[in-house]
């Protein structure tokens, strides 16, 4: 946790739109889930392009998800 707070812990609230202290843990969650599950399949595979590609993919979803919803 506190690794995650060195990077966001310093965001100002002022111009969010959502609650400072929610945005963080959307975040962190976010962060230590794509990290886990990045060292968990480490642990299975040591084809490490592709678990980098995967890992950017999965980002990709997740970033896109949040830009743009999940209605048609």
């Amino acid at each position: 946790m506190k690794q995650f707070l060195k990077v966001f812990g310093t965001i100002r609230g002022d111009n969010l739109l959502y609650d400072r202290e929610r945005l963080i843990d959307l975040l962190i969650s976010l962060l230590a889930k794509t990290r886990d599950d990045f060292l968990h399949a480490l642990k299975k595979n040591k084809n490490v392009k592709k678990l980098k590609t995967i890992y950017n993919d999965n980002w990709d979803f997740y970033l896109s998800v949040l830009k743009t919803g999940i209605y048609k």
